[in-house]
């Protein structure tokens, strides 16, 4: 942009519009190829976080309340990052996972922090039943700021997708889906959507 842009609605407006122009050279220029965003992602170190041993993940534990502030600009700033991006319908690779990753040292590579997983988040405290109910692992132990991006979408469509993409806020999946006519179409395969168990435990919660 060659002027600053003011209001949320208008900076998301752009950045979806900045997207689009990426994946129209992938069309226009390089016979309709598909594109890839590659290592996107957010610094995790918008606020100072030594000393936190709790922030970013999905539920508390009966006996421990976190405050959602204290990881409320990474929630944000992950959720744009991917809306904008389901909104081109656009291919990425989430940037990045580092199993070593501390609140002060961060990847420990050129001063990053960028790792969706800290081994400082992670609540040992809590117990599968109290989680799941069912005994499963807790597999979101460790993440930061897991709601943003842990999401629901469709990981196999019979046809072409038109829309997909997630509501974070409301907690609410929109797909849209085009069938196709070509005649030559043999196979009668269903549409497959991922739903993780951060937002939905039981089928009663669908």
């Amino acid at each position: 942009s060659d002027s600053p842009i003011f209001g949320y609605k208008n900076i998301f407006k752009m950045h979806c519009s900045q997207l689009s122009d990426i994946k129209k050279l992938g069309v226009d220029r390089m016979e309709n190829a598909p594109t890839l965003i590659g290592e996107c992602g957010i610094a995790y170190d918008m606020r100072h976080l030594d000393g936190l041993q709790h922030y970013g993940t999905c539920r508390n534990s009966k006996d421990q309340k976190i405050d959602s502030s204290l990881f409320g600009p990474q929630l944000a700033a992950m959720d744009h990052t991917l809306r904008c991006l389901e909104e081109n319908l656009l291919s990425f690779t989430l940037w990045n996972y580092t199993s070593d990753n501390t609140n002060k040292g961060g990847d420990s590579w050129n001063g990053e922090d960028l790792s969706i997983y800290s081994e400082e988040q992670k609540r040992g405290d809590l117990k599968d039943e109290e989680v799941h109910g069912d005994g499963e692992s807790f597999i979101y132990d460790g993440l930061r700021a897991a709601r943003a991006f842990v999401r629901p979408y469709a990981r196999c469509v019979a046809g072409k997708v038109m829309v997909n993409k997630f509501d974070m806020q409301k907690g609410v999946f929109l797909f849209k889906g085009k069938s196709s006519s070509s005649s030559e179409l043999k196979y009668d395969v269903p549409t497959e959507i991922f739903v993780p168990k951060l937002w939905c435990l039981k089928e009663s919660d669908m």
